[in-house]
Parts: structure tokens; C-alpha cells; sequence
């Protein structure tokens, strides 16, 4: 850089430039001590000027910078006549601010120095803005966590390490199971307090070494470091799945929050972060698809799984237009008289390749996707308009009962959409039951009693499905405005075998008829069950004692012609 002499010999024309600067100037002597500074510098530092004239420098940065720094600054000048540099300093007040400092040598037209000049610029608020920038462009605006760019930084990072120090690494893909339907139950606000809650769970559960990140939604990820074994890892998971058995308690309410956690290793499942992060992404949906509030590890299947998943998506979406959707009707029967008084409509998917698939199979795609808001208000009207169908056939009526899902039960216009398909199928509503499960009825409780209302006030029944499963509240549930429990199968199917399920089984038919409902029992399939239910008072079972899921010709001709008036 060129040097420029300044003339000190021109009285007014320093006197008019440090008038006018915006930046802090400071004027010494050749010997260092300071001669003038403008108004900008002492605006800057909170010095008045009768404080700092006749000072040298290092009294004002004395408590910011050792002898040593000086030293190396006045040789810098010496021998190049100019020093720039930013440093941090503290004004009188002793609020710390970093500064932009440029020392320039003042020297004669010979040569000789004759003082130096120091301009000052406070770059504090650029430098907090600079770091404010790439702090957002790094982290989760809602809950601060590291977002999933910087999270592959991370991870970059970690197998440099690992590398080198031959050690290994986890990450884990996290997914809150139902959050969608929370989500919508309670209002996208109370989604981000449970986000924000979710986030600082996870960063209390595990160490201060790993990274925790949120990907988005209700997806995050953590990068474990510097792990020794797989037992390692799976104490870490567990410490994170005990601290989702607690309720989080939003708004008066208890929310019972499960989570599905995948798991990649290096250098077992990849040497790079994409790897590692689709691998434990694949896990993870393994995870969901097993139960909630489980982990997987990654394996070579899963990716061919992973595959499938897309494929199925992909057709899923347009099974409708294509008719490949089915209802199949499993019989409901009155254990009194064991006629056939009612049918649950199941959905099936004729799929061109794979064959008859079952829900469990397409189901989770359709409500990850929001699919199942159009499919289930096909198999509602398809259930509705067969009942109608067969009762105007001559055949005795029955009751058809249809599962709503978690989105559908959630979504604005469920009144109106269940009101426009009776009145266009002309199904009297006494003639459809409405199921929801245990787990929706307990997501905003004051939300579920509201919408069940509205619904009963259409003429339909209401059944909670799966009885036994969730996380019931007794006092809750003498407010829903039902009319039938469903036991769940599993506690039917073992209750003939385990003391423990009998003695569930017994108290919910009694909670039941204390309430004055009804009580069906699925997943029957021996005739001791039978038994032991009509000693009990069970009022209906279904299950493959009398039949498994059939068309709806099949069920006419096993079911229906038989009983025709």
C-alpha cells in the first residue's frame, strides 16, 4: 500500500478533518502520546478529551492488550510505517466492542516521522450482524438447533476424526410418531412449543459432545461421536426413549409423545454423511412401521424396502382413479343370538403387481402423505351406498361401522363431508357407526368431545376402537358422547391364556356397561373366547371364528341371503 505524509504543519486543515470525520481519530507524537482526538473518538469510547490528551495508547488498551502486542505494533510501524487489524477493546465504561484499527506513520517530506495517526471504527454491530447471519443459516429458526446443512458439517467433521483416530460414529434420524395429528388437533402454535420442547429434551438427554439437529417437521437427527460399540449407542437411545415416557403437559392437557429413532454407524453403513443419513433415515421408517417408541438399525434390506416405499407411494396415488381400492365387510355378530346385526368396512388394495395388499401395507403412506383424506371419504361412501344397496335387495339391515383416521377426524369439513355422503346415498345415519381410536380421543380432549358431538347430532353411533391400547383418562371418557367400546384383539386373543389380559378384558365390559354402552370384541377366534365373553355380557364379537374380511359379494351370499326376510 502507498504511504502518504500528512502534514502536521496545517493546524486548521487537521483540526477541520477531525471535525468532520464519523471515524475515532487519534494524533500522537513521535514518541507516542497523544496529542488530539476528534469528537467521533471520544462519542466512541466514553472518554472525555482532558482524559486521553497527553496519554499514550496503551492507557486506554492497556487492560485489552499485554506490552507484547505493542511491541510487535510499533515494530510493524517501523519498518512498514502502516498496522491494520481488528482487535477488541473496552470504553470507559467498560463495555467491551471491537474495533477496526488502521495506525499510520506521519512523516515529513524527508522521511522523518514526526507522530502517527490511528483511525478507529466500531464494527461491533456489523460483526454481531455477520454472526447473527450465519448463526440463521446454520440453525433451526424455532427451536435453535443446528439445521440439516450445518448437521452435515458436523458429520463431515466427525469422519475426518474418525478417520484418523480409527473410531466410530452413529447418527440417528428421529421422527415424532402422530405429531401430524397433534399437530392439527391442537394448532400449529402448540406444535412449536411441543417442537421446542421435543428439542430441548433430546439436547438434556445426550451429551454436551454430540449434535443434536432438526431437520425438519418433526424430524431430528443426532450425531453421536467417538462411539466405542453398539451398546454404546443403544444406552443412548433408550435414555432417549425413558425420556419420552413422561407426559408433556400443554394447556391443562397430558400429551403421551412416542418416537421412532433410526440408526446408521460408521463405517459399517457408510463412509460419508449422505450415506450415513439416508441409511438411519431408512431405519427409521422400519422403526415407525414396527410400533412406536422403538429404534432400528440400519441393514442392506432396508434400502430395498426404502425403494418399495417410493414405488408404492407413487401407485398409491393413483389407485383411485384406477379402482384398485376395495372395502371388504367382516360380520359383526350378537353374541346373544349370534346373528349377523352389523359389518366393519376394511379397505384392500388390488394392486396390479404386488396383488391384494392389506392396510397395514398402504395406510401409514396414505396418512404420511394426506392421501388418506380422499381415500377414506371413498371408503366411507362406498360402505355407505353397499349398505344402502343391500337393504334395498330385501336383505335384514345391519349397521356398517367405518374407521376414521387421525387426519380425517382432525380435518374442517368432517361434518359436512359425512352429512353430503348420507344425504347422496340415502343411508339413514342410525345405519353407520363412526370409529376413532383410543389415541385420536385422547389428542385435545376438549377438540374430540366438541367434533364427537356434532357428529352424534347427525344420528350416527360412535365407537372407540381398539379399547385399552392408549392412554384413556376414566373422567375423560364418561364426557365422549359414545355409544360402543371396541376391546382391542390383542387382549382378546390371550385372555383365555393370561390372567392379566382376562382380568383388562372383564374391567373394561364392566367400565362399559357402567356407562351404558355397548361392547363389541374383536380378533374372536375360538369358541372359548365366545364363552368367556357371554358369560360376561359381551354384547357383539367379530373376528375369524365366523369369517375373516370378505367382498361384498361374498359377504351377501355367506351372510346375507340366508337371513333374507
Amino acid at each position: 500500500m502507498k504511504k502518504r505524509n500528512l502534514p502536521l504543519g496545517n493546524p486548521a486543515l487537521v483540526t477541520t478533518i477531525l471535525e468532520h470525520a464519523i471515524e475515532g481519530i487519534l494524533l500522537t507524537n513521535r514518541f507516542g502520546v497523544i496529542e488530539q482526538v476528534n469528537a467521533a473518538f471520544l462519542a466512541m469510547t466514553g472518554y472525555k478529551q482532558e482524559e486521553v490528551v497527553g496519554k499514550t495508547p496503551d492507557h486506554l488498551y492497556g487492560e485489552s492488550f499485554d506490552s507484547a502486542f505493542f511491541r510487535d505494533l510499533l515494530a510493524t510501524l517501523v519498518d512498514e510505517h502502516y498496522w491494520e487489524g481488528e482487535v477488541w477493546n473496552r470504553k470507559k465504561n467498560g463495555e467491551a466492542y471491537l474495533e477496526k484499527l488502521r495506525v499510520a506513520a506521519i512523516r515529513e517530506p524527508s522521511g522523518r516521522v514526526v507522530g502517527y495517526l490511528a483511525i478507529i471504527t466500531d464494527i461491533t454491530a456489523h460483526r454481531n450482524y455477520e454472526a447473527r447471519i450465519q448463526h440463521e443459516l446454520h440453525h433451526d429458526p424455532l427451536t435453535g438447533l443446528v439445521n440439516r446443512i450445518h448437521f452435515i458439517e458436523k458429520i463431515t467433521d466427525a469422519l475426518k476424526l474418525a478417520k484418523e483416530t480409527k473410531e466410530k460414529l452413529a447418527v440417528l434420524v428421529l421422527d415424532l410418531d402422530r405429531f401430524k395429528g397433534i399437530n392439527e388437533s391442537f394448532g400449529s402454535a402448540v406444535g412449536d412449543v411441543i417442537l421446542q420442547r421435543v428439542a430441548e429434551g433430546l439436547t438434556g438427554t445426550v451429551g454436551p459432545e454430540c449434535t443434536v439437529a432438526r431437520l425438519g417437521g418433526d424430524e431430528f437427527a443426532i450425531l453421536l461421536p467417538c462411539v466405542k460399540n453398539e451398546k454404546e449407542v443403544i444406552k443412548t437411545v433408550s435414555s432417549i426413549l425413558h425420556h419420552f415416557e413422561q407426559p408433556m403437559v400443554l394447556e391443562g392437557n397430558e400429551l403421551f409423545l412416542t418416537v421412532s429413532v433410526g440408526l446408521s454407524l460408521y463405517p459399517y453403513d457408510g463412509s460419508d454423511p449422505e450415506s450415513l443419513m439416508n441409511h438411519a433415515d431408512s431405519a427409521m421408517y422400519q422403526a415407525m412401521e414396527i410400533s412406536g417408541s422403538s429404534y432400528q438399525f440400519y441393514t442392506a434390506d432396508m434400502n430395498r424396502k426404502a425403494v418399495e416405499q417410493v414405488k408404492l407411494e407413487s401407485s398409491l396415488r393413483k389407485a383411485l382413479e384406477r379402482q384398485e381400492l376395495i372395502v371388504y365387510y367382516q360380520p359383526q355378530v350378537d353374541l346373544q343370538t349370534g346373528k349377523v346385526i352389523g359389518t366393519e368396512a376394511l379397505i384392500r388394495w388390488q394392486h396390479p403387481e404386488l396383488g391384494l395388499l392389506s392396510p397395514t401395507s398402504f395406510i401409514p403412506i396414505a396418512e404420511e402423505t394426506g392421501f388418506i383424506i380422499p381415500i377414506g371419504e371413498w371408503i366411507l361412501r362406498s360402505a355407505c351406498e353397499q349398505t344402502k344397496a343391500w337393504q334395498l335387495a330385501g336383505y335384514p339391515p345391519i349397521r356398517v361401522a367405518v374407521n376414521l383416521s387421525s387426519r380425517q377426524f382432525q380435518q374442517e369439513h368432517l361434518l359436512e363431508t359425512v352429512t353430503r355422503v348420507l344425504s347422496q346415498t340415502s343411508l339413514e345415519p342410525h345405519f353407520l357407526e363412526l370409529e376413532i381410536t383410543e389415541s385420536i380421543a385422547m389428542n385435545n380432549v376438549n377438540h374430540v368431545i366438541d367434533t364427537l358431538h356434532r357428529l352424534k347430532s347427525l344420528g350416527v353411533t360412535l365407537a372407540i376402537d381398539d379399547f385399552g391400547t392408549g392412554y384413556s383418562s376414566l373422567s375423560y371418557l364418561s364426557r365422549f358422547p359414545i355409544n360402543n367400546l371396541k376391546i382391542d384383539r390383542s387382549f382378546v386373543s390371550n385372555f383365555t391364556s393370561s390372567h392379566d389380559d382376562a382380568t383388562i378384558v372383564k374391567a373394561i365390559i364392566s367400565l362399559a356397561k357402567g356407562l351404558n354402552l355397548y361392547v363389541t370384541a374383536e380378533g374372536v377366534e375360538t369358541s372359548q373366547q365366545v364363552e368367556f365373553l357371554r358369560k360376561l355380557h359381551c354384547n357383539k364379537v367379530q373376528g375369524y371364528l365366523y369369517s375373516e374380511p370378505l367382498s361384498a359379494a361374498e359377504f351377501e351370499a355367506k351372510f346375507l341371503q340366508a337371513a333374507r326376510w
